[in-house]
């Protein structure tokens, strides 16, 4: 589902560039299809969410962008509805210790 909205994303970054803030600009919001059911880009902040289909339990993921003036760009974090499926990038939750032998 990150990989649906890496298109966006770059957009958002180039926009937010030009602007000095973040910003969706005139990007277009990520497509749809596969695990894909939703997606949304506010061209006010720039914020992508993209929410999955019945097959990834309707898993929505939040990227929201944060301008940082020192770097000239943004720098991205990444919210799952649902962690204990998330990427790792992306709020997932820590993989539980493996049970030891007996």
């Amino acid at each position: 589902m990150l990989l649906a909205a890496s298109s966006a994303r770059t957009c958002v970054t180039e926009a937010s560039q030009l602007k000095g803030a973040a910003s969706g600009g005139s990007c277009e919001k990520p497509g749809t299809g596969g695990l894909v059911d939703k997606t949304t880009l506010d061209a006010a902040t720039g914020i992508i969410t993209v929410t999955g289909t019945d097959d990834t339990k309707a898993q929505v993921i939040t990227l929201t962008p944060k301008w940082s003036a020192t770097a000239n760009s943004v720098t991205w974090a990444c919210t799952s509805s649902k962690p204990e499926y998330a990427p790792q990038s992306c709020g997932a939750a820590a993989a539980p210790a493996p049970a030891p032998n007996p």
